[in-house]
């Protein structure tokens, strides 16, 4: 059995910044039914979501790092009971402790946050060809399987 302690070399199995941008953003609008069935619903936001993970042109592109020093410390601030319940309770097992966040935080307004947020955010998938081909991602597979359907009912 491996050791599960042992992180791998490259672990990220997120999608590519742009894609990440793009779900985000598709987030924003997404309203699950508070009455009914809405698993068809869910399904397509899933296979959205693999199309992204599987589209070729997507694959060597880098991905969503939180390596802004004054968002992870903003991060991490908010997160601090967390953080100290997982480095308190899962230290004895070996896992790695995740960093403890700064005694003091000079926190903006939430607004100057969010701002810094988006524009990392975009930065991050910043060419303009990444976002064309996460909606050439989206879009060419709902062609594609309607094609391949229509030539199985002929």
């Amino acid at each position: 059995m491996p050791d599960l302690r042992q992180r791998p070399e490259a672990s990220n199995e997120s999608l590519a910044a742009a894609a990440t941008v793009w779900l985000l953003g598709a987030n924003e609008t997404f309203i699950r039914f508070t009455e009914g069935d809405d698993r068809s619903i869910l399904r397509r936001r899933r296979e959205v979501i693999q199309r992204l993970r599987m589209a070729e042109a997507l694959r060597g592109q880098p991905r969503l790092r939180l390596e802004d020093p004054l968002l992870c410390d903003w991060v991490r601030h908010a997160a601090r009971r967390l953080i100290y319940y997982c480095n308190t309770h899962f230290s004895a097992t070996g896992q790695q402790l995740l960093p403890a966040p700064p005694q003091t935080v000079d926190l903006p307004p939430p607004h100057l946050v969010r701002h810094r947020l988006r524009d990392w955010l975009f930065g991050s998938a910043a060419g303009s060809t990444d976002f064309l081909n996460v909606m050439q991602a989206v879009s060419d597979h709902g062609a594609t399987s309607r094609v391949a359907a229509a030539r199985q009912t002929v």
